[in-house]
Formats: C-alpha cells, structure tokens, sequence
C-alpha cells in the first residue's frame, strides 16, 4: 500500500482580496483520491472553482454530477474551514487546479489550502 502525499501549503496563506489561480496539480497516476482543505481567516467573499485539463493549456471547469465551485462570504474576526474531496475524477484528468475570484477587492481575509492525494 502506498502511503498519501500531503501537502499543507498546496496554496500558501495569502490574501483573499486577489484574484488567483493555482499552479496545476498533476495526476500522474491513478488516484484513489484528493482531497483539498481551504482555511478561511478574516474577512473573505469569494468563488473557488476547480479546473481540469488534459491538453496543455485547455483549462474546464471540473465537474462530477455538478460544477465542483463553491462561494464564501466570510465576516471579519472568523475562521472557518471546507474540504472538497475529488474521487477518482482525477484519474481522467492530467492536471488540476483551483481558482479563486475575490467578489470584493477590500476582504481583509486570508485563503490557505492544503492537499492531499490517497493513492490505490
């Protein structure tokens, strides 16, 4: 049995006033598993979506039986938290990626998301 790859500082802490897109995430081979974990502080309000590819440069939005994207709108002085896990998915995809739009330009909040990958 393989043991899993976690990583705390998939997207490091940063601010969530930015818009930003991740680096790809590569599935190089089959998956059981991924999961990521988003830690919201502060003020945030934004969308996270995640994105697909198999063609290099021909990014989709992810989707199992939905668009796999979700909106926080976060008050100042909280912290909350939100896995996403993406079963097998990954494994007809070549890369993944997360991206964030900040719905307001003064959040004084912070993102961190962590990964982690279950092999078979």
């Amino acid at each position: 049995m393989s043991k899993e790859l976690i990583n705390i500082n998939y997207i490091p802490e940063r601010s969530a006033a930015t818009d930003y897109t991740s680096d790809e995430f590569r599935v190089q081979w089959a998956v059981d598993s991924l999961a990521f974990q988003f830690v919201f502080s502060g003020r945030v309000y934004g969308t996270a979506t995640f994105q697909a590819r198999i063609i290099p440069d021909t990014w989709e939005q992810l989707e199992g039986c939905e668009p796999i994207t979700f909106e926080v709108n976060q008050l100042a002085g909280n912290t909350s938290s939100k896995i996403v896990v993406i079963p097998q998915t990954a494994n007809y995809c070549a890369a993944l990626r997360i991206v964030w739009d900040s719905l307001d330009p003064s959040a004084i909040g912070t993102i961190q998301v962590a990964s982690r990958l279950m092999p078979i």
